[in-house]
């Protein structure tokens, strides 16, 4: 079975899962790396440190990490652990999230010192095992319909995960923060009809200038990409 596989979930779109285990251990522990996409780590069994933008994060099999672009991470599995490494292009968690209105993600997440941390209970575990089982089966047959069953076992994965989140040590928000969490929450409602970082800016009582520094600041990417983002996640629907 091979423990990093790539799928196609649209055109130009690919998400990678890769299994972490004694068997096939996780090849970047002394890399440091400013990610470009989304990323969740899930730990099954044993523990992993996570060095995020200068501060240091230890998980165990009952967590979850959510980590988002532009945050700087060197990612650490110990021995004898398993864990699930997911990666997301930014369009492609766009629509999900945006799909299944995961406030949590697309409104109060762009923050870059910390990762959104995730505690899973027995039940929820249980119910994401299987979901990932199915997953993976998935990703090693080439069935008919192959990439429509990912994207959705995908996007259930993440529906179990918005129905049961319960986040652990929530950062306050500095102005900043706040500033970027009221600007995606109204890009989500409102990027259909409003395209232009002047439009937000002007709700939010700022400059455009001021509102893509402020948002490129926390999440990484100008105000501007993000708009963009949404333009591409409704063209490709």
């Amino acid at each position: 079975m091979s423990n990093s596989i790539q799928a196609s979930s649209g055109p130009n779109d690919l998400f990678d899962i890769r299994l972490v285990n004694h068997e096939s251990p996780w090849p970047w522990s002394d890399t440091t790396q400013r990610l470009s996409n989304y990323e969740m780590i899930w730990i099954q069994q044993g523990a992993a440190s996570l060095d995020l933008n200068l501060n240091r994060f230890e998980a165990d099999g009952n967590t979850l990490w959510l980590l988002a672009p532009g945050q700087i991470r060197r990612l650490k599995f110990f021995p004898s652990g398993k864990s699930v490494y997911f990666r997301l292009p930014t369009d492609l968690f766009y629509q999900l999230s945006s799909e299944i209105r995961f406030p949590t993600i697309t409104r109060d997440f762009h923050h870059l010192s910390r990762p959104l941390e995730i505690q899973l209970s027995v039940n929820l575990i249980n119910d994401l095992r299987e979901i990932f089982s199915r997953m993976f089966r998935e990703f090693t047959d080439n069935y008919d319909s192959r990439n429509e069953v990912l994207y959705g076992l995908l996007k259930i994965f993440m529906l179990y995960l918005a129905r049961n989140i319960k986040i652990l040590n929530p950062a306050p928000l500095s102005r900043d923060t706040e500033l970027a969490r009221r600007f995606m929450a109204l890009v989500s409602d409102n990027f259909t009809t409003k395209k232009m970082v002047s439009d937000y800016a002007n709700k939010l009582l700022v400059t455009p200038n001021y509102l893509n520094q402020i948002v490129k600041r926390v999440s990484g990417f100008p105000a501007s990409h993000h708009i963009q983002q949404y333009l591409i996640m409704e063209a490709k629907r």
